[in-house]
């Protein structure tokens, strides 16, 4: 059974044929802010993401992160609230927060100077900030060569036997990005490929058969995530 790293260049084959070598383009050098907004917005349950962006955008709140940390969360619930009249608890403080965050730094642009590790630290220390969401901000709006581990990459991941059941989220994200090192274009690359194998890697009754990276699979079959 190989590791990832010593089968990569055959599994980056599989994947290129089966989705494409190209994710999805995403305006971040022209609206880095806008962009930041929406991947925050895009991992609350039972918000209509666009919609939320447009009212921002209406607003003048969407580029504007030193505007947007002082406005009134009432204010804040209204704009965003729905057509039924609803808004999912903890969206306003966390855009508050997340613009409050942007503006301490002295706005966007002022990022790219610290750290990655560092940012990693700040974005988790944000409330309603997981794991994940903080690494799709380093990777899709700062540009930084990290990888969001999802739940579905931990099952890609174990039951090919690239990292053990038991391994915690750092050790499965730099199993990962040492298979790239220093390349946040290919790192999207591979995170789009990881997104599109979900719907094959599946909690139960996976579809390996149909998956481009079944002949990667130990001897054996899959092994089990649990």
């Amino acid at each position: 059974m190989g590791s990832l790293g010593s089968e990569f260049d055959a599994i980056s084959e599989a994947l290129a044929r089966a989705f494409g070598n190209e994710p999805p383009s995403s305006p971040v050098a022209i609206d880095p802010f806008r962009n930041l907004l929406r991947l925050v917005l895009d991992a609350q349950r039972g918000l209509r993401v666009d919609q939320a962006i447009e009212a921002l955008d209406r607003a003048g709140w969407s580029d504007d992160p030193e505007a947007l940390s002082a406005v009134d969360p009432q204010e804040l619930s209204d704009l965003l609230r729905d057509p039924r009249g609803k808004v999912p608890a903890g969206v306003v403080p966390l855009l508050l927060r997340i613009a409050s965050w942007v503006r301490d730094h002295g706005g966007m642009d002022a990022l790219g100077a610290i750290d990655t590790e560092t940012l990693r630290d700040e974005l988790r220390s944000i409330r309603g900030i997981g794991s994940t969401t903080a690494n799709r901000i380093l990777l899709e709006v700062l540009r930084r060569p990290t990888f969001p581990i999802s739940r579905s990459d931990y099952r890609i991941l174990i039951r090919h036997g690239w990292i053990d059941p038991g391994a915690e989220e750092t050790e499965a994200r730099e199993v990962v990005e040492g298979t790239v090192a220093d390349d946040p274009d290919a790192m999207l690359r591979l995170a789009f490929w990881f997104e599109s194998l979900a719907r094959f890697c599946k909690a139960t009754a996976p579809r390996c058969d149909r998956c481009p990276l079944q002949p990667f699979l130990p001897e054996g079959g899959p092994l089990d995530p649990e």
